[in-house]
């Protein structure tokens, strides 16, 4: 029996290296997206540093002035702040493009490996089919020769 040759095997490479390409994008787009929810931390975490920094030393040393400096900081972190969310909004949407086109692509491969699974069962199926008759005729070519001796 012949090796089942699909005839559309390239078209399915193809779509496998686009799949993975649109997975490669969709993974550096939720990298890119962890960085900057991680950036967005570090930004409310320095914050509450600072605070605590500003009242242990206006604690132990007295000096209000200090709190001036720290107020000064933490508007500046939370204009940073407001930024990095616009940010974070922004590659949480280039995020979820880059997963609907990687999904569009998985599908398509699916949908391309089913019809290939779909053509190897028709493929064998037909295959063992004709084997049979094969057999069956070469059984009915003995009989017949065996009656006309």
């Amino acid at each position: 029996m012949k090796k089942f040759k699909f005839q559309y095997e390239s078209v399915l490479r193809m779509r496998l290296a686009k799949e993975d390409l649109a997975k490669r994008e969709y993974a550096v787009a939720l990298e890119q997206q962890a960085e900057a929810e991680r950036k967005l931390q570090g930004y409310y975490d320095s914050i509450q540093d600072a605070r605590a920094n500003a009242n242990e030393t206006v604690i132990r040393t007295g000096n209000s002035g200090f709190a001036g400096q720290v107020d000064e900081f933490i508007k500046g972190t939370l204009i940073r702040i407001e930024h990095q969310k616009h940010n974070i909004e922004r590659l949480q949407s280039i995020t979820q493009q880059k997963h609907s086109e990687y999904m569009e692509k998985y599908r398509d491969r699916k949908a391309m490996e089913k019809l290939k699974e779909k053509q190897e069962r028709d493929y064998i199926k037909s295959a063992s089919k004709k084997q049979v008759k094969a057999l069956e005729d070469g059984v009915l070519a003995r009989y017949a020769t065996r009656e006309e001796s």
